[in-house]
């Protein structure tokens, strides 16, 4: 059986490493090696700078005598005034194009080479292209809805393991940390600094600065919003989330914005609330259900003013606080969100409800 060796180089991110490369006979080279030793180059990555006339009158002449080329990725890859002089020259012996710098393309010498094949623009759609795009497509849906990892989400890197269960609680922790910290500063923060703790949280960071700042825009964003565009809109916004990682015992997860700085960990498969400002909740507070957060030096006064004040059958069914001596941090849960606190929120100096 014939085998071949296939050199390649990735000018925008490398996805796959030399070593598992090498596992497919694929051995990973700078580009400028690759031009001596090829017989066929085909080029598939986007038209960006770096890649614009990637094929042209600089790289033609340290190509093999006779070389083929393929683009099947953008037009604009290959210099094709360029390409046209090789094929006339010989330094190349043959093209495939299925793209081209203008679309229907004008380029006659090229198109009507003998020495050229052309589609236009549709090389992937044969039957079988289309009838595993379906597959894949159909194969997708059924694994968002299962709650798996995605195949080749190109514009969302960190998402498929965002997606992975073992990780949807870091994903809740985070927006729920980013809305408390949101409705908790005294005025719309401009950066906001996300730092996980621990070993457990290591490989979270590719995510997690989304999955705050989701929650930081929350109240301001349309209901698009989400892990994909989250950091987009924080760019129109102004808003500069900046993440980084510690090492330590704990999987903790700190937020901090202005004066406030949150600290939250996943407990089984729950966001939870330890700290705020240093002041500890002990056992933490769960971020979920209709939670009213205030400050006081009397916790217990204010809360039975905030029960008091709760109508259509409403009630709080929890309440934490921290151990501070005095202004100390208080949560009451309710049953359901309502528009009406009775005033509550009038006679003290800082609150904030998730609803």
């Amino acid at each position: 059986m014939a085998s071949m060796l296939v050199p390649s180089n990735d000018w925008i991110r490398p996805l796959v490493s030399p070593e598992e490369s090498a596992e497919f006979g694929v051995e990973w080279l700078p580009v400028d090696q690759i031009w001596p030793r090829a017989d066929y180059i085909t080029v598939h990555t986007p038209l960006i700078p770096q890649t614009r006339g990637l094929l042209g009158d600089s790289s033609f002449p340290l190509c093999k005598k006779g070389v083929r080329v393929v683009n099947v990725a953008r037009g604009g890859i290959i210099d094709e005034a360029a390409l046209v002089k090789a094929l006339e020259s010989g330094q190349c012996g043959g093209a495939a194009l299925d793209v081209f710098m203008e679309e229907p393309p004008t380029n006659a010498a090229l198109i009507q080479n003998s020495k050229v094949i052309c589609t236009p623009h549709l090389g992937a759609s044969t039957s079988e292209a289309q009838t595993r795009v379906a597959v894949e497509i159909a194969q997708q849906f059924v694994d968002a809805v299962q709650g798996k990892s995605l195949f080749g989400a190109i514009n969302a890197h960190a998402l498929s393991n965002a997606l992975k269960p073992e990780t949807k609680p870091v994903v809740a922790l985070g927006e729920a940390l980013g809305v408390l910290i949101s409705g908790l500063s005294s005025q719309p923060q401009k950066q906001v600094c996300v730092t996980t703790c621990g070993q457990t949280m290591a490989d979270t960071k590719k995510f997690i600065g989304d999955a705050v700042t989701c929650g930081v825009l929350r109240r301001h964003a349309t209901s698009s919003l989400n892990l994909v565009n989250a950091s987009l809109y924080a760019k129109e916004l102004g808003v500069e989330v900046k993440t980084t990682h510690e090492d330590g015992p704990r999987g903790l997860l700190r937020v901090t914005a202005g004066s406030v700085t949150l600290v939250g960990q996943v407990q089984g498969s729950h966001p939870v609330l330890l700290e705020i400002n240093g002041q500890s909740f002990g056992a933490g507070v769960g971020l979920v259900g209709s939670l009213v957060f205030y400050v006081s030096s009397e916790p217990l006064k204010h809360l039975a003013e905030l029960a008091g004040g709760l109508e259509n059958n409403n009630q709080v069914i929890a309440f934490a606080t921290t151990n501070s001596s005095v202004d100390q941090w208080n949560v009451a849960k309710l049953v359901q969100p309502t528009a009406n606190l009775g005033g509550f929120e009038k006679r003290i100096s800082s609150f904030f409800t998730t609803f």
